[in-house]
């Protein structure tokens, strides 16, 4: 079994994957089969993930993901809250 590692930073983490599943070729689909809109604004509607057109040289692969830092996904000291006026996006 081959093993990857894949090193991101905390802004990276926002959409709690989904970007990493899209990319390798999985897709995020709605109730109605819908795909979903990347960026993690749209993980409110995802209700399914496809992984049968995933890329078949993960078949037998484990995949890691080391993050530096310890921020939970949400809330006043989630990922967001904390990195994205970081990255330009305004408080509310």
């Amino acid at each position: 079994m081959k093993q990857i590692i894949i090193g991101i930073g905390g802004s990276a983490t926002n959409d709690g994957g989904a970007g990493m599943v899209q990319a390798l070729g999985g897709r995020l689909l709605t109730e109605d089969n819908r795909q979903l809109a990347a960026g993690g604004a749209a993980l409110e509607q995802l209700a399914k993930i496809d992984l049968s057109e995933l890329d078949q040289r993960l078949t037998d692969c484990r995949i890691e993901v080391a993050c530096d830092v310890t921020n939970p996904l949400t809330g006043p000291e989630g990922a967001t809250a904390v990195f994205g006026p970081q990255k330009g996006r305004r408080r509310r």
